[in-house]
């Protein structure tokens, strides 16, 4: 039966292109549904526009499920699949009628929620930190009365790490109200824990729930926090390690996760391990990749397979060496006059890639979340420690001029 995969705004973090490549080496149609034209047009390669079918939308005239009955027609097999945060739920909806495979439409609402993650997991043995929620201004100037100082305020039901931040004190709670233009939020406040930010990578297929390794984190500097590295797979000691995979697994029962890839983040603080946030999705960014080199099993493969029922039900994963991943970003608002030292980069030992985002003439700002990075630098070693390191060194000899 011929089977054809409907693809919905899936590509920034590069994670499309990759599902798509692995439906085309599988003879699968693919149906690409976007609204940014001006993304797709100069980032993707032009052998893969002329291999798939590409639908341009206004999505204030239309839905996820009319573009699915659009494209479904009798005697194909259909799938449909999104990695973008903001089409998740859409999309699982229209699987949940249509008898589709991918996340629950339930587990994805509470994971991407995350006041209703931490009431649907408070009766477990998965530690939190303490939250409190605010839903009005009124509510956020009593923050400091809730909870002690430092806090972090993040969005409750955002990602990305967009729009979060430390606030040491009421000085700083204040000009986060100062510079709030409405009177109605949605932010979650939360105790701010001192430790190591890791997440744990999982797939879950007919029941099964495969714990498929740890990726430890490089952030910025605070107040803000913005991924700068992360390295898979990130071994921690015994007990931890096997006190997180049992929070994890205890975290994707509680949701009734049946399908698909998971990526939890937890911090490890001094006293125990702390369940920070639940993304019922692959990692972002190059972590699809890292995950694929060291598992030697292409992630994107096995999801397009299994949204398709066409993975064996015993799934297997090996794991080989560790791969890093550094990212830079612009410093300065403004042209990028020159590019320096990416050459270098790639010669330096055990890197494996080194991925350009921009080009000479671009307009590029600071980041404010993971998104408008310049570049991406691989790494291959032993460790994710090294791995790292070794994707951090690189990527030194890496400069912008940005006039």
């Amino acid at each position: 039966m011929k089977k054809r995969l409907i693809l919905i705004e899936t590509l920034h973090t590069g994670t499309g292109l990759e599902i798509i490549k692995s439906a085309l080496t599988r003879n699968i149609e693919v149906y690409f549904i976007t609204a940014e034209a001006y993304w797709f047009e100069p980032n993707v390669p032009e052998s893969i526009k002329q291999a798939i079918h590409v639908s341009y939308v206004d999505w204030s005239k239309t839905t996820v499920r009319e573009q699915f009955l659009k494209y479904c027609e009798n005697g194909v097999k259909v799938a449909l699949f999104t990695q973008r945060d903001g089409f998740v739920e859409a999309v699982a909806d229209v699987c949940a009628e249509f008898n589709l495979n991918f996340q629950s439409a339930e587990a994805i609402q509470i994971g991407r929620n995350k006041q209703l993650a931490r009431q649907h997991l408070a009766n477990t043995n998965v530690s939190s930190p303490g939250y409190y929620h605010a839903s009005t201004i009124a509510q956020l100037r009593k923050a400091g009365e809730k909870l002690s100082f430092p806090i972090i305020s993040k969005p409750a039901n955002g990602s990305g790490s967009k729009d979060i931040t430390l606030l040491h004190n009421l000085v700083d709670l204040n000009a986060l109200i100062a510079r709030t233009q409405s009177e109605q939020v949605n932010l979650l406040l939360e105790e701010f824990i001192v430790g190591e930010l890791i997440s744990v990578e999982s797939f879950t297929y007919k029941g099964m729930n495969h714990i498929l390794g740890c990726t430890n984190r490089l952030m910025t500097h605070h107040p803000e926090f913005i991924e700068l590295g992360y390295a898979f797979p990130y071994k921690l000691n015994d007990n931890l390690q096997a006190k997180v995979e049992h929070y994890t697994n205890t975290v994707l029962d509680k949701l009734n996760y049946t399908f698909g890839f998971c990526h939890i983040e937890f911090i490890v603080g001094e006293d125990d391990i702390y369940l920070i946030e639940v993304n019922p999705r692959l990692g972002g960014g190059q972590l699809g990749k890292l995950m694929s080199n060291s598992l030697q099993a292409n992630v994107y493969d096995i999801m397009v397979d299994a949204l398709f029922d066409d993975l064996i039900n015993q799934v297997n994963f090996t794991t080989g060496d560790a791969y890093g991943c550094y990212t830079i970003y612009p410093t300065q608002a403004g042209t990028v006059k020159q590019i320096h030292g990416v050459e270098i980069a790639k010669h330096h030992p055990n890197i494996v890639g080194v991925i350009s985002a921009v080009s000479q003439g671009d307009q590029v700002t600071p980041p404010t979340d993971m998104l408008g990075h310049a570049f991406q630098v691989i790494a291959k070693e032993k460790t994710a420690e090294r791995a790292l390191l070794t994707a951090y060194s690189a990527a030194t000899s890496i400069s912008l001029e940005v006039v």
